[in-house]
């Protein structure tokens, strides 16, 4: 599996299908309340949900009954979510994101066999990152810090392996530079303030606004920030802490970056697997988008007006969420996934419509406007989504500023199971519900401001979380 085109909860998908809405929980049914974030623990049908009222909520989205809620709990100034990740299949050090490529190239398998679902972490407005396992009796704690910035964290992420985390910061005025910090969370203990393994000073002189993980490889990640670069690191063992050594590439993207992901850059042939060069594909907070090769620093393929392309493909999208991983095959074309010059085997550009409707984007070169729409979901939400995370093969779940959580089924998971599902007749049920579209059209746009640090950041909040 090929950890630049394929993520941790990837899938394959392919269309076009009719299915559509599954089933819809309201975590806070407070007027106002708005979900941040949305996050699947790698591997299974567990989703947790974080909403505007700081309150996590974990569901089983595999339950006999539907989206059973398993615990909810309220986390004073949380802003930020990640589960933990699992041990196995983590590449423990790889010695450039060439490598960390060609291992995955190679069939590493998925890090998620192991993973504990009630194992997580959160980011709070006091600029501590922590660690919960709610598996643990309350008379032992459940929970531990295990990282803390006194300016702020603005961006985090958990490294593959799941004993390293990545922070970003505000600007430090004693530093002059907003910091990025490696974090060994085995090492927090006891009630001492813990201190990171590693302080990275040099590469950002602007708020971080993300940080990326490889799925894989524990010791490759990428950080943004709105000095409107991109760094990629790899840490080796013999230079975990300098960060000359660690930085195997800055892209100057001139924009205020959103999020950046693995991906490759698609070649005359499409996408061979594992054949293509590396690249960083990345979302700007002007709505814009961009692949850019890894070994040359340069921008391989621009998008510098996304949601007017999207308008003649049929989305009216006028925000950006971010890239996503699936494999995706075009109606009535076969052969291998990712054939047909995408931007990457299943690389997909998710979009928002201003009644809610999310819209899935295959930036596709060969196309007139250089955007083909491939997913369309529409009917659960009544304003903006704000998050997307994939439940397994077939499934998506979605979180918007209606604060309503969406569950969306019949994904077909194969070419095949796409002509089964088309040819398959519609119970009276399936008709009434909100369609799910993969189509071959394609619509349009409004800009939004960069988020600044979480901890400043007023009510409603921007469109975008920046974890």
């Amino acid at each position: 599996m090929d950890p630049f085109s394929i993520g941790e909860e990837a899938g394959p998908v392919a269309g076009p299908s009719t299915h559509g809405l599954l089933e819809t929980a309201v975590p806070d049914a407070r007027a106002g309340t708005y979900i941040l974030d949305v996050r699947v623990a790698a591997g299974s049908a567990r989703a947790g949900v974080l909403t505007s009222t700081e309150t996590i909520s974990l569901y089983d989205c595999a339950a006999p009954g539907g989206m059973g809620l398993a615990t909810a709990l309220h986390v004073p100034g949380a802003q930020g979510f990640r589960f933990g990740r699992a041990e196995a299949g983590a590449i423990e050090v790889a010695g450039s994101l060439a490598e960390a490529g060609a291992a995955g190239d190679a069939g590493v398998a998925d890090a998620v066999a192991d993973i504990p679902w009630l194992v997580f972490a959160t980011a709070g407005t006091d600029g501590a990152v922590r660690m919960w396992d709610l598996r643990a009796p309350p008379s032992e704690g459940g929970r531990v810090c295990v990282a803390w910035r006194p300016g702020g964290v603005t961006a985090f992420d958990v490294a593959a392996g799941g004993h390293m985390l990545v922070t970003g910061s505000p600007v430090d005025m004693d530093l002059c530079s907003a910091p990025v910090c490696l974090w060994d969370v085995r090492m927090a203990a006891g009630g001492a303030p813990p201190k990171p393994m590693a302080t990275f000073g040099e590469s950002h002189t602007d708020e971080v606004t993300a940080i990326r993980c490889h799925p894989r490889a524990a010791n490759v990640f990428l950080s943004c920030a709105e000095d409107g670069l991109v760094s990629a690191f790899v840490l080796n063992a013999g230079a975990r802490s300098v960060e000359e050594e660690s930085v195997e590439c800055v892209l100057n993207t001139r924009q205020s970056p959103a999020m950046a992901e693995f991906a490759r850059v698609p070649g005359p042939g499409g996408m061979a697997a594992g054949g293509a060069p590396l690249a960083l594909a990345v979302t700007s907070h002007a709505e814009t988008a961009g692949l850019w090769s890894v070994d040359t620093a340069a921008l391989a393929v621009d998008w510098p007006d996304v949601r007017a392309r999207a308008r003649t493909a049929g989305a009216a999208v006028n925000s950006l969420i971010g890239f996503t991983h699936r494999t995706y095959v075009a109606p009535g074309e076969g052969g291998a996934a990712g054939a047909g010059g995408l931007l990457g085997p299943g690389l997909l550009l998710l979009g928002t419509e201003g009644d809610g409707t999310l819209a899935g984007l295959a930036l596709d070169p060969t196309q007139p406007a250089g955007v083909r729409q491939v997913l369309r979901l529409a009917g659960g939400h009544e304003d903006h989504v704000r998050a997307v995370a994939w439940l397994g093969a077939d499934r998506i779940i979605t979180g918007g500023e209606d604060g309503r959580v969406c569950v969306w089924g019949g994904l077909p998971e194969s070419p095949a199971a796409a002509a089964a599902a088309a040819a398959a007749p519609m119970s009276p049920q399936a008709e009434q519900r909100p369609a799910v579209v993969l189509a071959e059209q394609p619509a349009p746009a409004m800009s939004r401001r960069a988020p600044s640090s979480f901890a400043s950041r007023p009510r409603p909040a921007p469109r975008r979380n920046p974890f």
